[in-house]
C-alpha cells in the first residue's frame, strides 16, 4: 500500500487520484490509515491534496447511501444524549423545587429551621429523601423535627 501511494504521486494529478480512490476503497481501513500516518510520519508524504473521494464517487449510490446512514446514527446518538440531558435537567429541576416546598412547607406551619437542617436539606442530592421529608414535614409534630432532618 505505501508503495503503491508513493508511486501515484508520479502519475498526473487527475489520474493520481482515481487510483488512490481506487487503492484506498480496497483496502482495510485501518490499513490505509496505517500506510498514510506512517508515510506522513517519515516526511514521505504530504496528504494534504490527496482526494480520497471523487467528485463523481460523491454522486453514485453507495457513497450517499452510507452518508445517510451516518447521519441516521447520528441522529439517533444526538437524541439518546438529549433526552439523558433532558431527564438529568428534570430530575435537578425536581429536586430543587422539593427542596424548596419542603422548607416552604415547614415554614407555612410555623417551624423555623436551623442553619445545620436548612444546610442538611441544600445538601441532599436524594429526590427520594427530599420526598420522604416533604410528605413528613405535612403532619410533623415540632419534636419530631429534629429526629427527621437529622
Amino acid at each position: 500500500i505505501r508503495a503503491g501511494i508513493v508511486a501515484l504521486r508520479e502519475l498526473d494529478e487527475v489520474e493520481g487520484q482515481r487510483y488512490d480512490v481506487l487503492m484506498l476503497n480496497v483496502v482495510p481501513a485501518e490499513l490505509g490509515q496505517r500506510a498514510l500516518r506512517e508515510l506522513r510520519d517519515e516526511g514521505i508524504l504530504d496528504d494534504e491534496g490527496l482526494v480520497r473521494i471523487s467528485a463523481f464517487e460523491r454522486q453514485g449510490y453507495s457513497f450517499n447511501h452510507g452518508l445517510e446512514e451516518g447521519r441516521e446514527e447520528g441522529r439517533r446518538a444526538g437524541l439518546a444524549e438529549g433526552r439523558q440531558a433532558g431527564l438529568e435537567e428534570g430530575l435537578r429541576l425536581a429536586l430543587a423545587g422539593m427542596k424548596r416546598a419542603l422548607v416552604d412547607v415547614l415554614g407555612l406551619r410555623g417551624f423555623s429551621l436551623s442553619d445545620g437542617q436548612r444546610r442538611l436539606v441544600a445538601d441532599c442530592d436524594d429526590l427520594q429523601r427530599v420526598e420522604r421529608w416533604y410528605e413528613a414535614a405535612r403532619t410533623i409534630d415540632a419534636e419530631d423535627l429534629d429526629g427527621l432532618l437529622a
